[in-house]
């Protein structure tokens, strides 16, 4: 019997802002900056990054990125540009992300999920 290591994928992301201040309001675009990266000692397949954005007041050029294979050890990072739409109301916006390796199509491997606002 062939023993496969598998990956362990994990995520971070930074909000970069072009122009005055921190807050991201109507009107403003800024990028989403992703890191993917595999901490497992088996390399991550076909790596794909999905955006989904329930709030029609963010547009997003991309919302699906093949990574993809990671090594064990490997970082990729991707980045996202994203506008607020100016006649939004809203004061925070939410961003869903979810990543998976191929391995889970197979019905093994990695998938996460992660929310955040701005």
């Amino acid at each position: 019997m062939n023993v496969v290591a598998p990956p362990s994928l994990s995520y971070s992301y930074r909000i970069l802002k072009a122009g005055k201040g921190r807050e991201i309001n109507p009107g403003d675009g800024a990028t989403l900056q992703m890191s993917v990266k595999n901490n497992g000692s088996g390399v991550a397949q076909g790596v794909i990054l999905n955006l989904l954005c329930e709030n029609s007041d963010i547009k997003m050029e991309k919302v699906s990125l093949n990574l993809g294979d990671i090594s064990p050890g490997s970082e990729i990072k991707k980045e996202i540009p994203f506008s607020v739409d100016s006649k939004s109301k809203r004061r925070r916006y939410y961003i869903q992300i979810k990543t998976y390796s191929y391995q889970i199509r197979k019905g093994k491997g990695i998938c996460f999920f992660c929310s955040f606002s701005c």
